[in-house]
């Protein structure tokens, strides 16, 4: 290989592991030292990199050398087994020299790759999602069975990622939800609707986004952090818009949608709930079997 073109290959190559890296709503503090030393294993000690949430700089040598490769080609977030395929690679890439064709090759086959489950077993991940979720918070039989049959119905919008529809998708689905779920307490006299929309909305919350923003404006990484915060809130918003609009829309009075514990089952069904909940995670986003212990111990101690 020609020397001096593999500075500008590996600064590629950087590149797109740090896109995949922020796909996997990564922190660019992790991002910035994993790409140094990706770029330090590939022959490159003068990396220097630059991370965002929706871009990733790297620059090596300096000046007439210098060269700088900037990835913004972020799709939408990477399923579970892509991130484990992704970061089992980025084991590899900080630990030896490799080929840098064949390592492009292997980051198009973690982009590309299929669905672990098809479309159906994802949509029934979901609902078994929302039916794990909804028994942690003391529910009705009505409101599990309820929470169980919606959540196909929101998974299957959730899985279609209908480009036009992404933008505005929160707000959509809270409204969507809100209304079913409030037309079905009326006509069935189904208790505390409010706990049917919870575990239907959980999956939008933008969690992930908030506790990493938090963690980097802790650790001085302010705009990448005041970013992430800023997303994250405006999607709480747009979920409350869209509650608060198909609430006025139906006319509902405030009492109607207080949060009001009637759980009827038992205490007992904590024992099912979160291992259910975990099972429609891992078919959902597709996640690798061999982390279910792990998972399993996180979601407890949480």
């Amino acid at each position: 290989m020609d020397g001096s073109a593999e500075p500008g290959q590996v600064r590629e190559l950087a590149a797109r592991v740090g896109a995949g890296m922020a796909q996997s709503f990564d922190s660019v503090a992790s991002i910035e030292s994993t790409l140094t030393k990706v770029c330090a294993a590939q022959g490159v000690d003068d990396a220097i990199v630059l991370a965002f949430p929706t871009a990733v700089v790297v620059q090596t040598g300096g000046g007439e050398q210098s060269g700088v490769q900037v990835d913004t080609n972020f799709g939408g977030s990477l399923r579970y087994d892509q991130i484990a395929a992704l970061y089992t690679y980025i084991k590899v890439l900080k630990s030896q020299h490799v080929d840098l064709g064949m390592a492009n090759q292997e980051l198009d086959n973690i982009a590309n790759l299929s669905p672990r489950y098809p479309w159906f077993v994802r949509v029934l991940g979901y609902s078994l999602f929302a039916a794990g979720f909804s028994l942690i918070l003391q529910p009705t039989l009505a409101t599990v069975i309820t929470c169980t049959l919606l959540g196909l119905l929101i998974g299957a919008i959730y899985l279609a990622k209908i480009p036009t529809l992404q933008l505005v998708l929160p707000v959509v689905v809270s409204f969507l939800v809100t209304a079913v779920v409030l037309f079905i307490a009326g006509r069935f006299g189904l208790e505390d609707p409010v706990r049917i929309l919870v575990p239907l909305l959980v999956i939008f919350l933008p969690g992930a986004a908030i506790t990493i923003g938090v963690i980097e404006l802790a650790s001085n990484q302010m705009v990448a952090g005041a970013s992430r915060l800023v997303s994250g809130t405006v999607t709480l918003l747009l979920l409350a818009f869209g509650i608060f609009a198909a609430t006025a829309l139906l006319d509902v009075p405030p009492e109607v949608v207080q949060d009001i514990p009637v759980g009827t089952i038992g205490p007992w069904v904590m024992v099912i709930a979160i291992p259910i909940y975990l099972v429609g995670l891992m078919l959902l986003f597709c996640s690798p079997w061999k982390y279910f212990p792990w998972m399993l111990v996180i979601l407890i101690v949480t």
